[in-house]
Protein backbone atom coordinates (compact mmCIF):
# COMPACT_ATOMS: atom_id res chain seq x y z
CA UNK A 1 0.00 0.00 0.00
CA UNK A 2 0.83 3.54 -0.85
CA UNK A 3 0.03 6.62 -0.09
CA UNK A 4 -0.47 9.23 -2.89
CA UNK A 5 2.51 10.83 -4.29
CA UNK A 6 3.10 12.16 -8.43
CA UNK A 7 5.62 11.31 -10.27
CA UNK A 8 7.08 14.43 -10.27
CA UNK A 9 7.33 14.72 -6.68
CA UNK A 10 9.04 11.78 -6.27
CA UNK A 11 11.83 12.72 -8.29
CA UNK A 12 12.23 15.62 -6.31
CA UNK A 13 12.06 13.40 -3.42
CA UNK A 14 14.78 11.40 -4.65
CA UNK A 15 16.81 14.40 -5.45
CA UNK A 16 16.50 16.39 -2.70
CA UNK A 17 17.59 13.04 -0.80
CA UNK A 18 20.33 12.60 -2.01
CA UNK A 19 21.55 16.06 -1.79
CA UNK A 20 20.74 16.57 1.73
CA UNK A 21 23.45 15.74 4.62
CA UNK A 22 22.35 16.15 8.25
CA UNK A 23 23.15 20.05 9.75
CA UNK A 24 22.97 19.53 13.77
CA UNK A 25 22.53 22.91 15.33
CA UNK A 26 24.26 21.85 18.34
CA UNK A 27 27.70 19.86 18.60
CA UNK A 28 28.55 18.06 15.85
CA UNK A 29 27.52 14.80 15.01
CA UNK A 30 30.09 11.30 15.22
CA UNK A 31 30.68 10.72 12.13
CA UNK A 32 28.95 7.14 10.70
CA UNK A 33 31.14 4.37 10.45
CA UNK A 34 32.72 4.25 7.25
CA UNK A 35 31.19 1.88 4.66
CA UNK A 36 31.29 1.74 1.10
CA UNK A 37 28.02 0.19 0.36
CA UNK A 38 26.27 -0.57 3.29
CA UNK A 39 22.84 -2.45 2.84
CA UNK A 40 19.17 -1.86 4.44
CA UNK A 41 18.97 -3.02 7.96
CA UNK A 42 15.29 -2.02 8.62
CA UNK A 43 12.96 -0.41 6.11
CA UNK A 44 9.68 1.42 6.90
CA UNK A 45 6.92 2.77 4.28
CA UNK A 46 3.56 3.91 4.03
CA UNK A 47 2.24 3.46 7.11
CA UNK A 48 4.87 5.85 9.16
CA UNK A 49 3.62 9.73 10.22
CA UNK A 50 4.91 12.25 11.82
CA UNK A 51 3.25 14.61 13.93
CA UNK A 52 4.64 18.46 15.62
CA UNK A 53 2.90 20.41 18.32
CA UNK A 54 3.50 23.34 16.76
CA UNK A 55 3.49 23.23 12.86
CA UNK A 56 1.87 25.30 9.76
CA UNK A 57 1.18 22.67 6.66
CA UNK A 58 0.26 25.62 4.64
CA UNK A 59 3.86 27.16 4.96
CA UNK A 60 5.99 24.14 6.20
CA UNK A 61 6.76 25.68 8.75
CA UNK A 62 7.82 24.46 12.17
CA UNK A 63 8.05 27.01 15.22
CA UNK A 64 10.80 26.89 17.68
CA UNK A 65 10.35 24.52 20.34
CA UNK A 66 8.07 22.45 18.34
CA UNK A 67 8.29 18.83 19.47
CA UNK A 68 8.04 15.93 16.83
CA UNK A 69 7.22 12.00 17.12
CA UNK A 70 7.42 9.96 14.45
CA UNK A 71 5.29 6.60 14.73
CA UNK A 72 5.27 3.83 12.03
CA UNK A 73 5.49 0.08 11.02
CA UNK A 74 8.24 -1.81 9.48
CA UNK A 75 8.25 -3.70 6.73
CA UNK A 76 10.97 -5.51 6.21
CA UNK A 77 14.57 -6.32 7.85
CA UNK A 78 18.12 -7.08 6.50
CA UNK A 79 20.81 -9.24 7.42
CA UNK A 80 21.56 -9.81 10.77
CA UNK A 81 18.15 -8.99 12.02
CA UNK A 82 16.40 -11.11 8.48
CA UNK A 83 14.86 -13.74 11.31
CA UNK A 84 12.43 -11.49 12.27
CA UNK A 85 11.13 -11.25 8.58
CA UNK A 86 7.63 -12.22 9.67
CA UNK A 87 6.21 -9.08 9.30
CA UNK A 88 3.36 -10.71 7.53
CA UNK A 89 2.84 -12.72 10.46
CA UNK A 90 -1.23 -11.43 10.95
CA UNK A 91 -0.66 -11.79 14.87
CA UNK A 92 2.72 -9.62 15.35
CA UNK A 93 3.74 -6.57 14.09
CA UNK A 94 7.21 -4.62 14.39
CA UNK A 95 6.65 -0.83 15.01
CA UNK A 96 9.05 2.14 16.42
CA UNK A 97 8.54 5.16 17.55
CA UNK A 98 11.12 8.44 17.36
CA UNK A 99 10.58 10.99 20.20
CA UNK A 100 12.38 14.00 22.05
CA UNK A 101 13.18 15.76 18.76
CA UNK A 102 12.68 19.55 19.27
CA UNK A 103 12.52 21.94 16.75
CA UNK A 104 14.95 24.72 16.01
CA UNK A 105 12.74 26.73 13.68
CA UNK A 106 12.40 26.39 9.85
CA UNK A 107 14.94 28.27 7.68
CA UNK A 108 13.54 29.39 4.35
CA UNK A 109 15.51 30.24 1.36
CA UNK A 110 14.98 30.36 -2.14
CA UNK A 111 17.17 28.96 -5.09
CA UNK A 112 15.89 30.22 -8.62
CA UNK A 113 12.30 29.37 -9.12
CA UNK A 114 12.59 26.67 -5.63
CA UNK A 115 11.73 27.75 -2.13
CA UNK A 116 13.88 25.49 0.11
CA UNK A 117 12.31 24.95 3.83
CA UNK A 118 15.20 23.39 6.35
CA UNK A 119 14.85 22.15 9.50
CA UNK A 120 17.15 20.75 12.13
CA UNK A 121 15.59 18.93 15.24
CA UNK A 122 17.59 18.23 18.49
CA UNK A 123 16.64 17.75 22.33
CA UNK A 124 17.35 20.66 25.24
CA UNK A 125 17.71 17.52 28.00
CA UNK A 126 20.11 15.06 25.88
CA UNK A 127 19.50 13.33 22.44
CA UNK A 128 16.47 12.33 20.73
CA UNK A 129 15.70 8.78 20.85
CA UNK A 130 13.77 5.90 19.17
CA UNK A 131 12.63 2.50 19.95
CA UNK A 132 11.81 -0.47 17.85
CA UNK A 133 9.02 -2.90 19.41
CA UNK A 134 7.71 -6.68 17.98
CA UNK A 135 4.47 -6.42 19.75
CA UNK A 136 1.26 -8.99 19.62
CA UNK A 137 -1.70 -8.53 18.36
CA UNK A 138 -1.13 -6.03 15.11
CA UNK A 139 -3.49 -3.06 16.42
CA UNK A 140 -1.25 -0.20 15.13
CA UNK A 141 -3.15 1.75 12.35
CA UNK A 142 -2.31 0.07 8.79
CA UNK A 143 -4.67 1.92 6.08
CA UNK A 144 -5.52 5.43 5.39
CA UNK A 145 -9.13 5.05 6.85
CA UNK A 146 -7.55 4.18 9.93
CA UNK A 147 -4.88 6.87 10.23
CA UNK A 148 -7.29 9.55 9.60
CA UNK A 149 -9.66 7.85 12.51
CA UNK A 150 -6.80 7.69 14.67
CA UNK A 151 -5.12 11.40 15.26
CA UNK A 152 -1.93 11.46 16.95
CA UNK A 153 -2.65 12.19 20.95
CA UNK A 154 -5.39 9.11 21.01
CA UNK A 155 -6.09 5.85 22.26
CA UNK A 156 -4.15 4.56 19.54
CA UNK A 157 -1.21 6.56 18.28
CA UNK A 158 1.29 6.28 19.63
CA UNK A 159 0.01 3.76 22.67
CA UNK A 160 0.16 0.99 20.23
CA UNK A 161 3.27 1.49 18.53
CA UNK A 162 4.87 0.97 21.70
CA UNK A 163 3.04 -1.78 23.14
CA UNK A 164 5.60 -4.54 22.74
CA UNK A 165 8.47 -5.45 23.40
CA UNK A 166 11.66 -3.25 22.90
CA UNK A 167 14.01 -5.31 20.70
CA UNK A 168 15.80 -2.28 19.36
CA UNK A 169 16.32 1.71 20.82
CA UNK A 170 19.22 4.06 20.33
CA UNK A 171 19.70 7.79 19.88
CA UNK A 172 19.16 10.13 16.69
CA UNK A 173 21.73 13.13 16.30
CA UNK A 174 21.73 15.44 13.24
CA UNK A 175 17.59 14.95 12.74
CA UNK A 176 17.23 17.46 9.33
CA UNK A 177 14.29 17.85 7.54
CA UNK A 178 14.50 19.58 3.64
CA UNK A 179 11.85 20.46 1.87
CA UNK A 180 11.71 21.88 -1.96
CA UNK A 181 8.58 23.36 -3.35
CA UNK A 182 8.92 24.45 -7.27
CA UNK A 183 5.30 25.83 -8.25
CA UNK A 184 2.86 22.93 -7.27
CA UNK A 185 5.69 20.19 -6.83
CA UNK A 186 6.64 19.63 -3.86
CA UNK A 187 9.63 17.51 -2.43
CA UNK A 188 11.03 16.82 0.38
CA UNK A 189 13.37 14.13 2.39
CA UNK A 190 14.95 13.81 6.57
CA UNK A 191 18.60 12.35 7.51
CA UNK A 192 20.12 11.62 10.94
CA UNK A 193 22.59 9.38 12.42
CA UNK A 194 21.46 6.82 14.72
CA UNK A 195 23.33 4.34 17.46
CA UNK A 196 21.85 1.56 18.93
CA UNK A 197 22.04 1.34 22.68
CA UNK A 198 19.79 -1.73 23.81
CA UNK A 199 16.98 -3.63 23.31
CA UNK A 200 17.06 -7.62 22.99
CA UNK A 201 18.58 -7.62 19.91
CA UNK A 202 21.32 -5.44 20.69
CA UNK A 203 23.41 -8.22 20.40
CA UNK A 204 22.72 -8.88 16.71
CA UNK A 205 23.97 -5.35 15.77
CA UNK A 206 26.42 -3.83 18.24
CA UNK A 207 26.29 -0.17 18.67
CA UNK A 208 27.67 0.98 15.56
CA UNK A 209 26.59 4.32 14.21
CA UNK A 210 25.27 4.58 10.63
CA UNK A 211 22.30 6.51 8.77
CA UNK A 212 18.72 6.63 9.27
CA UNK A 213 17.05 8.32 6.17
CA UNK A 214 14.44 8.91 3.32
CA UNK A 215 11.39 10.87 2.08
CA UNK A 216 9.67 13.39 3.48
CA UNK A 217 6.13 14.72 2.07
CA UNK A 218 5.13 17.05 4.24
CA UNK A 219 1.81 17.79 1.88
CA UNK A 220 -1.85 17.05 2.88
CA UNK A 221 -3.64 16.53 -0.66
CA UNK A 222 -3.38 12.87 -0.05
CA UNK A 223 0.14 12.45 1.71
CA UNK A 224 -0.94 12.53 5.35
CA UNK A 225 -4.69 12.45 7.35
CA UNK A 226 -5.46 15.10 9.20
CA UNK A 227 -3.62 15.71 12.62
CA UNK A 228 -0.20 14.65 11.05
CA UNK A 229 2.37 17.17 9.15
CA UNK A 230 4.43 15.22 7.33
CA UNK A 231 4.68 11.54 5.80
CA UNK A 232 8.26 9.61 6.38
CA UNK A 233 9.26 6.86 4.45
CA UNK A 234 12.85 5.32 4.67
CA UNK A 235 15.51 3.25 5.76
CA UNK A 236 17.78 2.57 8.69
CA UNK A 237 21.60 1.52 6.80
CA UNK A 238 23.35 -1.07 8.12
CA UNK A 239 26.34 -0.26 9.99
CA UNK A 240 29.95 -1.43 9.01
CA UNK A 241 30.65 -2.40 12.16
CA UNK A 242 30.76 -6.14 13.36
CA UNK A 243 28.72 -6.59 16.58
CA UNK A 244 30.46 -8.51 19.40
CA UNK A 245 29.12 -12.10 20.01
CA UNK A 246 29.85 -13.97 23.45
CA UNK A 247 32.06 -16.89 23.43
CA UNK A 248 33.88 -19.18 25.79
CA UNK A 249 38.32 -20.29 25.63
CA UNK A 250 37.05 -23.76 24.94
CA UNK A 251 34.96 -22.61 21.89
CA UNK A 252 38.00 -20.59 20.43
CA UNK A 253 40.18 -23.16 20.89
CA UNK A 254 37.74 -25.79 18.72
CA UNK A 255 38.36 -23.57 16.00
CA UNK A 256 42.42 -24.54 15.45
CA UNK A 257 41.62 -28.38 16.50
Amino acid sequence: MKYKIGVAAVLMLLAVTAATTPQPAGAACPPPDSCASCPVLIQFDANCFAYETSYTKATFNSAPGSQMTVVGLIVSFGTPLNGLNNVADPNKEYTFVMSGLVSRGTLVSTNGPTTLYDCDYDSSSGSPVFTIYEGTPRNSPSTPAAWAANPFGGAVVPANHQDGTAILSGTLCGFHTAISKTGLIVGGSFRATYEFTGGTQYSAVGNGKSIVGGNWCPTSGGCTPANYTAHPNGKFDASATTPARRSTWGLIKSLYR
